[in-house]
């Protein structure tokens, strides 16, 4: 071999080994990338696959699901964590080997050859949780693998040439591998995600079902309350009626039968909340007054023989939770408590206040403790450890879904708290809701004065639209006697008809209507005069639903309403609205 050609390969020879390490190197950080990525895939598989057991708190089926990775021998560390840290299961095929006891981080950087990484367990938009990975060493021969045609490549050009060939050949194979792998990862995942989309859509049929089911059991109660007061008012219109010129009777009689009407307007509100399909509605509320609003709804549903006490300390502060579902909560707590005293007994509501400062579970601080305590029979410990997880129940078929307890739970776990149970056999039982405090005030939810407004009255035309010729003349006589002109229509048709050609200052309307809706009355009146002030009247209509219809605020009145709260409606309708609504072509008549 000439010099030349000496030097040529040995230059092509260097030119090779760089070439070789060059090509290495690029290996083997797409080899690490190929694992990072296959693991983060993992992990946010599995993260999608545990959220349901997260959100029950469910450690047993949790377990089971971590399990199946113990099979993946690239794996040696699984951990699945709540929200506050706390470990729910976990996976370590070595004491020295094990998933981290708290405070896992949102991103672990590579570790040597080991990797760790972590996934948000997200439930409705929010992380509720995380899950940990953590992927096992690489195998001593896989090592040899990857860097044993670098070292031959040193020795000899054409050992380099041809193992670096080899190598090359292998790690294309192994791509080849890793994306069908990954395309298999997805598929599963696409899989996963649809089976959770499917059972959060049955676990909320289940929810609303378990609603249906709690007022199934009100309405039995109710249907007597029902029918006394009717009777309360039907016997008030009957005496007022053949006795009209006896101004004391009258009016004994009047308010009997407007307090009749009130405590059904009462009832009917809460069996409307309860049977209500929406979002939850987190905002500052005081329990006490949600409590309070069960005193007379209680009696009549849990029945004779059952005696119920409340008591509060007058000192609680507001708690941030969704004021229908605690209400919810706790009518179910004393339905169960009911069912568990066969015999009759004694059910305790207590809304007290404290402060904690050392438990593991909750961070120190005020909370307000809200508990519901019978003298029933109680539970055994096997039943007890397993009261709050879902679908578990002690009930007949047909007697509960087994959702009650665990919706309990979920809502003081949605409210930043925690519930607990306190029972043994033939001791009774006491579930507890502890809510964290705030400082914040409460909503003002003051009703605005009835007090006409002073720029409304008898210069203020006010337009009815009802198709109750009753409900009509109520609204229409009341503000007659109040100063205002009134325009009436039994239908939106002749209503809009009315507006087209009237003056108007304000619209009542009423929802449910045959024909056109209220809310597409309001739509077209708001098209033939934008800006018009107005009120819907409703006895169930979601004011959410209208605002998204028109695409503004809207004023819901709801039925059954007395004339102090239209003409505060009223009021404040006139107060608030944008001048001009009447065009110049529609003069007063």
């Amino acid at each position: 071999m000439s010099r030349g050609a000496s030097i040529a390969s040995t230059f092509g020879a260097m030119i090779l080994v760089l070439a070789g390490l060059v090509i290495g190197l690029f290996n083997e950080r797409a080899y690490q990338a190929g694992r990072m990525q296959a693991l983060t895939a993992q992990a946010e598989v599995l993260a999608a696959t545990v959220e349901p057991a997260v959100v029950f708190f469910d450690r047993a089926a949790a377990a089971e699901l971590v399990g199946a990775l113990e099979a993946d021998p690239q794996i040696d560390a699984v951990g699945v964590y709540d929200a506050s840290g706390v470990k729910i299961a976990e996976l370590g095929r070595a004491p020295a080997r094990s998933a981290p006891p708290s405070g896992v981080g949102a991103n672990l950087a590579p570790l040597a050859r080991r990797h760790a990484v972590t996934a948000p367990i997200m439930h409705e938009g929010k992380a509720i949780g995380r899950v940990y990975l953590h992927s096992a060493p690489d195998a001593a021969v896989l090592v040899v693998q990857r860097h044993a045609g670098i070292a031959l490549l040193m020795i000899t050009a054409v050992l380099l040439v041809a193992l670096a060939r080899g190598a090359r050949d292998s790690e294309l194979r192994a791509a080849r591998e890793a994306g069908l792998r990954a395309d298999e990862l997805a598929r599963l995942n696409a899989d996963l995600e649809q089976q959770v989309q499917r059972r959060e859509a049955a676990e909320d049929a289940l929810h609303q079902a378990q609603k249906m089911e709690t007022l199934g059991q009100l309405t039995g109660g109710i249907a007597h309350d029902f029918n006394n007061l009717l009777q309360t008012v039907q016997g008030a219109l009957d005496v007022i009626s053949k006795r009209p010129d006896d101004l004391e009777r009258v009016q004994r009689w009047s308010r009997i039968g407007l307090d009749a009407a009130e405590r059904g307007a009462r009832l009917t509100s809460q069996l409307l909340a309860f049977s209500r399909s929406q979002k939850l509605e987190m905002r500052p509320i005081d329990v006490g007054a949600v409590i309070h609003r069960l005193h007379e709804l209680l009696p009549t549903v849990l029945g004779g023989g059952v005696e119920v006490q409340f008591q509060t300390d007058g000192d609680e502060r507001p708690v941030v939770a969704d004021a229908v579902q605690l209400e919810l909560a706790v009518l179910n707590l004393c339905i169960n408590a009911r069912d568990a005293m066969p015999n009759g007994g004694r059910i305790l509501v207590s809304v007290l206040s404290e402060h904690i400062e050392d438990d593991l579970e909750l961070s120190p601080g005020p909370y307000l403790r809200l508990s519901v305590a019978d003298n029933g029979v109680g539970m055994p410990a096997d039943v007890k450890a397993r009261a709050f997880d879902p679908f578990f129940t002690t009930k007949g078929v047909g007697k509960g879904t087994g959702l009650g307890l665990a919706q309990v739970y979920g809502i003081a776990k949605q409210s930043g708290g925690l519930a607990r149970i306190e029972s043994s056999a033939g001791r009774g039982t006491t579930v507890t809701i502890l809510l964290p405090q705030i400082l914040k005030g409460l909503q003002d939810d003051a009703p605005a004065s009835a007090t006409p407004d002073p720029e409304g009255g008898a210069s203020a035309r006010v337009l009815v639209i009802d198709d109750d010729e009753g409900v009509r003349a109520f609204i229409c006589d009341v503000l007659d006697l109040n100063g205002y002109d009134c325009l009436a229509a039994k239908d939106g048709e002749a209503g809009l008809s009315l507006l087209a050609r009237e003056s108007v200052d304000l619209m009542v309307v009423d929802y449910a209507m045959p024909g056109m809706s209220g809310a597409e009355v309001a739509a077209a009146a708001l098209a033939l005069r934008p800006g018009l002030p107005m009120i819907i009247a409703s006895g169930y209509a979601e004011s959410a639903a209208l605002e998204e219809a028109l695409g503004r605020p809207v004023d819901l009145l709801r039925k059954p309403f007395d004339s102090s709260a239209l003409l505060a409606r009223v009021a404040k309708g006139l107060r608030e609205r944008t001048p001009p609504v009447t065009p110049a072509q529609a003069p007063r008549r």
